[in-house]
């Protein structure tokens, strides 16, 4: 089997990248939270189902060097603004280019790994994990990533779609 990141065999060296950090769901105590992984067909349909809590919530097919290597070093990097972000401590409006930069890459590598455990059909190029892996500074052409700092009652949830989805 091939590193779903770097394209490079994995067979004996594979591990499992929590699609949500430990560290983070250690930080604001969601670890055990159980999530209801849920795909449907455009009529609403269920085509498939899961039920595992977060700390078990991994994508399977990330080589040790992946995961081990840049994949952490991304999260250090970014570990202390995520926990500031999430704690209302900053605003996203105030991030420094840099910050902004390694945050996106950060945020772009969770939502890639997001897609490659879900239980939902594969949509996204390899060429996007393969950008990353190979430390691309660029997004890949047509790929952005926006953020917006939301109050929230407490818990999270997200939605793996083709079309946007609009809360009010």
């Amino acid at each position: 089997m091939n590193c779903t990141f770097c394209g490079n065999e994995a067979q004996g060296h594979k591990t499992k990248e929590h699609i949500f950090p430990v560290w983070l769901l250690e930080e604001f105590g969601f670890g055990e939270e159980v999530v209801n992984p849920t795909h449907f067909d455009s009529n609403g349909n269920v085509i498939s189902e899961r039920t595992h809590n977060m700390n078990s919530f991994v994508a399977g097919g990330v080589c040790r060097k992946c995961n081990n290597g840049w994949m952490s070093a991304l999260e250090t990097a970014n570990m202390h603004l995520i926990t500031e972000l999430a704690r209302g401590k900053r605003d996203i409006l105030d991030l420094e280019d840099e910050e902004a930069i390694g945050l996106s890459h950060w945020t772009f590598k969770t939502a890639l790994a997001l897609h490659a455990g879900a239980n939902w059909r594969q949509v996204v190029p390899k060429s996007h994990y393969r950008g990353l892996a190979e430390d691309v500074p660029d997004m890949p052409t047509g790929v952005r990533v926006v953020g917006k700092t939301v109050p929230t009652s407490g818990g999270f949830s997200w939605a793996q779609s083709t079309d946007w989805h609009i809360h009010a």
